[in-house]
């Protein structure tokens, strides 16, 4: 593994959680619908108050930059709840060799089991020789919308008796 303390790389070119990400084969990057908000609802004639749990399922894309680093990492993504639980980890090992602009692309399926609403945070480390180092904070934001729906068969305006 590489010194993380090096000042000189690699360096945090993009983070974001997305709907998709594609990678052509030279390289370049396209990340379509970034993802920085959900809006979850449950529909019926008595929905839930409280959200009901459920599994988002997104890419995340970290792409970094060597620099002067050299060596093996690790891209670490940690999530945390809007309570500031952290929730399990995701490590994904990355290599840097050659000039200083060439980098790497880590592409990943993300899912999250959201338990509450509220502001979700994915963090994203460099980890190198035991240490690690936080490149950026990627937020997401999980808002809840109950929509009563009236029963079938009664016209508009009625209410149930």
């Amino acid at each position: 593994m590489a010194d993380i303390t090096n000042t000189t790389g690699p360096f945090l070119r993009i983070a974001a959680l997305c709907e998709q990400a594609i990678e052509a084969k030279d390289g370049r990057l396209s990340i379509i619908n970034i993802i920085d908000q959900v809006t979850n609802t449950a529909t019926g004639p008595a929905p839930p108050d409280e959200m009901p749990p459920f599994l988002l399922q997104m890419k995340a894309v970290v792409a970094l930059k060597a620099g002067q680093a050299r060596g093996r990492f690790a891209v670490k993504l940690q999530p945390e709840d809007p309570s500031g639980s952290i929730l399990p980890a995701v490590d994904i090992p990355v290599q840097f060799v050659g000039q200083p602009d060439a980098g790497t692309n880590v592409i990943l399926d993300f899912a999250l089991q959201v338990e509450h609403e509220g502001l979700y945070w994915v963090d994203a480390f460099l980890v190198a020789a035991g240490s690690e180092r936080l490149l950026s904070r990627m937020p997401l934001r999980v808002i809840y919308q109950p929509q009563k729906t009236l029963p079938q068969g009664l016209p508009p305006g009625s209410a149930p008796t």
